[in-house]
């Protein structure tokens, strides 16, 4: 572990996804936006998962235990920890912010679904 919570991550696999993270945290329709990419082994013994949505190109990545992280530094590896519902932001709202094409009929819709649940569940645990 780093400063700031960061952990450091290295590729381990990119032949067998793992969707029950994503799947957890925005359900099947909304993961079917995305692209599973690769397994990353952390210097905390975490696996994390990296899936890029299909319109927005943009990344989450998750843990096995559903926790979000950002790549916050390509030279040394990092990964920082990040509220589920401020990736979620991140990485769906272009699409719609943007005025992005694409994706299947229903599927944007189901996405700022999935971003409004991840902010409400996080103003409940505060």
């Amino acid at each position: 572990m780093t400063s700031d919570g960061e952990i450091v991550g290295v590729m381990l696999q990119g032949d067998t996804p793992n969707w029950a993270p994503l799947i957890a945290a925005v359900g099947e329709e909304v993961t079917a936006g995305f692209m599973w990419m690769f397994e990353v082994a952390t210097s905390d013994f975490r696996r994390l998962h990296a899936y890029k949505h299909i319109v927005t190109r943009r990344y989450v990545h998750l843990d096995e235990g559903g926790n979000a992280f950002y790549f916050a530094d390509v030279d040394d590896h990092t990964y920082r920890p990040i509220a589920l519902d401020r990736i979620l932001d991140a990485v769906l709202s272009p699409w719609w912010k943007d005025g992005l094409s694409g994706g299947p009929p229903g599927a944007m819709a189901a996405a700022k679904r999935a971003v409004r649940r991840a902010r409400a569940l996080a103003r409940a645990e505060t």
